[in-house]
This record gives C-alpha cells, sequence and structure tokens, in this order.
C-alpha cells in the first residue's frame, strides 16, 4: 500500500510538471530547483527526483553537471517538419489498435477533456489551451497500452509542444480549435472507424503543413 502510495505521489508530481513545461508554463532553459519543487508540492526529496529522473527520460528536461536539472531547448525550426509525420504515424497506428475497443469510460474522459478544451479556447489562455490538447492526444496513446508508442510519442510531444503554442496564437477563433477536437470524439462515437482515422490522421500537424 506505501509502495502504491509513493508511485500515485510521483506520478502527480510528473503530469504537473509535464503539463508545465509542455504547455510553456515552465520555459525552455529553465531551471528547476528541487527544493523549490519539494516546498511546491510538500512532500520529501525523493518522490520528486524520482520525477524529475521520469521527465528527463521522456526528453523534456536535461542535467547539467554541478548546476542541477532543467528544462530542455526547444529544436530548430527545421526539425518540425520531421517530427510532424512521425507524430501522425505514431498517433494514428495508437488508434488502429484502440478503436475497437472504446467504450464509455474513455468517451466520459474525452468528454471531460473537451470542457476543460473550451473553457481554454473561450478565455484565449494558450499555454491552458496547448496543455489540454496535448493531453487528449497522449490519451490516445496510453489507450493503445504500447509503453514504447508513448516513450517515443512523449519526446517528440515536447519537441511540437512550442509549434502548437504559437500556432493556437494564429487561430481567429480559437473556439475553432475547440471544435475541431469535438468533431474527432464525434467521429470516435460514431463507429466509422475509417472514416475516424482518415479525418485524425488529417487534423494531426495540418497546420504545420498549411506555413
Amino acid at each position: 500500500m506505501r509502495s502504491t502510495s509513493k508511485k500515485f505521489v510521483r506520478g502527480k508530481i510528473v503530469e504537473r510538471l509535464r503539463n508545465d513545461v509542455l504547455s510553456g508554463r515552465i520555459e525552455p532553459g529553465q531551471f528547476l530547483r528541487q527544493e523549490k519543487l519539494v516546498a511546491r508540492f510538500r512532500v520529501s526529496r525523493m518522490p520528486v527526483r524520482e520525477a524529475l529522473m521520469q521527465l528527463a527520460n521522456e526528453g523534456l528536461v536535461e542535467a547539467v553537471a554541478n548546476c542541477g536539472v532543467k528544462v530542455r531547448e526547444s529544436p530548430p525550426d527545421h526539425i518540425q517538419e520531421f517530427l510532424t509525420p512521425l507524430r501522425r504515424t505514431i498517433e494514428v497506428y495508437a488508434l488502429q489498435l484502440c478503436f475497437d475497443s472504446l467504450g464509455d469510460d474513455d468517451f466520459n474522459r474525452w468528454d471531460s477533456m473537451l470542457k476543460k478544451l473550451r473553457r481554454a479556447c473561450q478565455r484565449r489562455d494558450i499555454p491552458s489551451v496547448t496543455e489540454c490538447e496535448l493531453e487528449f492526444h497522449r490519451s490516445i496513446v496510453e489507450r493503445a497500452g504500447e509503453p514504447t508508442l508513448l516513450g517515443v510519442w512523449s519526446v517528440i510531444a515536447y519537441q511540437v509542444a512550442a509549434y502548437m503554442r504559437e500556432w493556437h496564437k494564429k487561430y481567429t477563433d480559437p473556439m475553432d480549435n475547440y471544435r475541431e477536437h469535438a468533431k474527432i470524439v464525434a467521429l470516435f462515437r460514431a463507429g466509422d472507424k475509417q472514416l475516424a482515422i482518415k479525418f485524425y490522421a488529417e487534423m494531426i500537424g495540418a497546420h504545420h503543413l498549411i506555413r
């Protein structure tokens, strides 16, 4: 029971820090001081240290000798042309694996995510919009139940997060972002696998292809 509790605490710290990094609330190059994180989460050093190790494995942070742990810098622009098709391949494959077994729990979870995304879009809160969007796409990769897919996707997600944030600023109506994701969920719910996967594939990184 105690081990389960420790794992839960570490997981919550990882989730919060991951969202802060991906959304841009914690900026590239910023150091994550253990003592501050211990105070923020009101925990001992061990779960914080373990959380930072996991984030390092995901490619979000890196250890700097004699300085601590900092958020990785964003990749150069030309890398995006390589990452977007790779991300699309992973997410579409994950969706193909799990589509036939989607059920009420999945749709209840996505409906909750859509509500959060709608509120973020209405407020024009770019960090929260990015956080919600990445949470949605991560949930699909997680649902596939393949740890290797999730591991590779997690690294790519950080690399594309900065581009997502910049693109969100360009929406004339931020609610378009919400409507796109609402349509994705509606197609999933309708059960037409071929149509749903086709639309989903077209939407992933579509704005980067247009630029």
